[in-house]
């Protein structure tokens, strides 16, 4: 039998980071602390601009001799099957991990670091989360870090012990990529209105603070003369302000967006101004969930997610889950996870949901009518007693109880599960997405079967899965189930 002949990897030694890290890093802190300067500016704005300007580029210039200070005492290596990383001024931390350990490796570039070649590494651990951040690298030496680790996980898959050379990583095969057609598209169904609103506050309660008080008042706007016709026209147009912020988030967030397949690597890149790349090892692919959001499930388009083996760094701290394909047509999802992740292939195979039972309905549309009644109510007894408007505006809120209605409709009729006996778990609910998830029923960590006392008249129940990836608050959940339904799928589920 002829051998595999390994040449050894390339190992890191102690090295600092980048030193274009010093000004991305204290661009980075003059950002963060612009709300302590402001203050600081008005203080000083009676001595005239050179104050101003003095005290800014003092400000400025202690973040970067800080900045400086901590550059010198970061340290990272990677070297004897162990990637380290030593930082602190004042009080030290050593964090080591075995390549092994590791389950992603992300790569950000921010704008500024885009311009001077330089990125920052993240890299996840499975089973605690922890993750070693090395703050700048040259793209040369980023490159050389991956193929480290990728070096790595090729030796210990193949022999079952820490590699010992190099093995040749294949050539990475791009799986798709995403036009600017498409990306516009994905804008524009993303559905991402209440965050774009919020951030419509925020920008106007800014501009409110930093105009002159003679300014704001010449703005045409009397709160006594507000008409309901003049509050649905506010309301659309900051329904138009936040769709098309909505629209920009997106195609910033997905420009020049590719997924490709690289060994047993997931590689995941997008972004316009800060350029995200995502490596994702397969072996780490707990479950995947394809999203079908509410404005494009009518034009047939969704989403990909997986779940992975830890939390990545700033998401949801219970929350594992990568986009794996920002949009795409329905009918596409099958080819592409067949592609992208053939080990996975057993998603694509047909399956029968259990459904609802009939009596299940009237929970999903009896507490729409009852809640949003007694909202009307009160709403229109406060406007009586005040001298806001006229006391039935309240009920206007009624306008809204036939769309609430059709959506609890269609979160009763899209719920549905499947168990099958070789452990694939298919779980289909909604909230404003309909979400189908599909994983082993080996990953479900915990198990809850709940009744309130309606419920237990009607012989229903709901039932809650928590999987190592997921947490309790991103949990996958079913309401109004058959309680005999519910006691047979945790029955299924439970360990033997």
């Amino acid at each position: 039998m002829e051998s595999t002949q390994i040449t050894g990897p390339i190992d890191i030694p102690p090295s600092h980071p980048h030193p274009g890290w010093v000004i991305t890093a204290a661009i980075e802190g003059f950002r963060s602390l612009v709300w302590a300067l402001i203050p600081l500016l008005f203080s000083v704005r009676d001595r005239g601009g050179l104050a101003i300007v003095a005290t800014t580029a003092a400000f400025g210039l202690a973040i970067v001799i800080w900045r400086a200070v901590q550059w010198r005492f970061i340290t990272y290596s990677a070297e004897n099957d162990t990637i380290s990383l030593t930082t602190g001024v004042l009080g030290k931390s050593h964090k080591t991990v075995h390549p092994d350990r590791v389950h992603a490796v992300d790569t950000v570039e921010p704008p500024i670091g885009r311009l001077l070649g330089i990125s920052e590494l993240r890299i996840s651990t499975a089973g605690s989360g922890e993750t070693i951040t090395i703050p700048a690298m040259s793209n040369a030496d980023a490159d050389q870090l991956r193929r480290w680790i990728a070096t790595k996980h090729a030796g210990t898959a193949a022999t079952g012990s820490p590699a010992t050379g190099e093995v040749a990583a294949p050539a990475p095969q791009l799986i798709c990529r995403l036009s600017f057609k498409e990306v516009l598209i994905a804008g524009l169904t993303s559905g991402r209105i209440a965050p774009a609103l919020a951030i419509s506050a925020f920008g106007v309660r800014v501009v409110t603070e930093v105009l002159p008080q003679r300014t704001i008042e010449r703005i045409p706007f009397d709160p006594d003369q507000l008409t309901p016709m003049t509050i649905v026209a506010l309301a659309g147009v900051a329904a138009v302000v936040a769709w098309g912020i909505s629209i920009l988030g997106s195609v910033i967030t997905n420009w020049n967006f590719t997924l490709e397949r690289s060994g047993d690597l997931l590689v995941v890149t997008s972004g316009l101004f800060e350029r995200q790349r995502n490596a994702i090892h397969v072996q780490r692919v707990q479950g995947l969930t394809i999203v079908e959001g509410i404005l494009r499930q009518p034009f047939g388009y969704a989403s990909i997610d997986i779940e992975s083996a830890a939390p990545r760094r700033g998401s949801d701290e219970d929350s594992a889950q990568y986009r794996l394909m920002p949009f795409l047509p329905l009918d596409q999802a099958p080819r592409l996870i067949e592609t992208a992740l053939p080990e996975l292939r057993w998603v694509t195979e047909p399956v029968t949901l259990t459904r609802l039972p009939r009596r299940a309905l009237r929970r999903y549309l009896v507490p729409v009518v009852r809640d949003w009644i007694i909202l009307a109510g009160l709403t229109s007894a406060i406007l009586w007693r005040s001298s806001f408007g006229q006391w039935w505006f309240g009920f206007a809120l009624l306008l809204v109880i036939p769309p609430l209605l059709v959506h609890a409709w269609l979160q009763y009729r899209d719920a549905g599960w499947a168990s099958e006996s070789d452990n694939r778990l298919v779980i289909r609910n909604r909230s404003i997405d309909r979400r189908t998830t599909y994983m082993s029923g080996k990953r479900v960590q915990v198990r809850e079967l709940s009744q309130d006392w309606l419920q237990r008249r009607a012989r229903l129940a709901t039932f809650t899965l928590t999987t190592p990836a997921r947490g309790y608050r991103a949990a996958i959940s079913v309401r109004h189930a058959d309680r005999s339904d519910g006691d047979a799928l945790l029955d299924h589920l439970s360990p033997r």
